[in-house]
């Protein structure tokens, strides 16, 4: 999903855009940005980063999972099959 739109002057295409990750979000449940002018280079730390804590062992992750919050928003760890969304049953564990 192309994100630079956003920032090219077109009254559309916010809306357009946020209706394309609606529509992937409550279809897909996953999102592919590009366009959003991120640098490389903080791209590739932050995958590495990922890389490294979800190659730790579950034990470890846990102890970053934080408690539920009553809107039920999630700021922490999450182990596999914690939560759901719109598309699936069960999501993967994530941050």
């Amino acid at each position: 999903m192309d994100l630079s739109g956003w920032w090219s002057g077109d009254p559309a295409a916010p809306e357009a855009i946020a209706a394309a990750v609606d529509r992937a979000c409550h279809e897909t449940d996953f999102l592919l940005l590009e366009g959003h002018g991120v640098p490389d280079d903080a791209m590739d730390r932050f995958v590495a980063c990922c890389d490294e804590f979800f190659a730790l062992p579950e034990a470890d992750k846990l102890a970053c999972r934080l408690p539920k919050v009553p809107d039920g928003n999630n700021i922490g760890y999450t182990a596999f099959g914690e939560e759901a969304s719109a598309a699936r049953t069960a999501v993967d564990h994530g941050w």
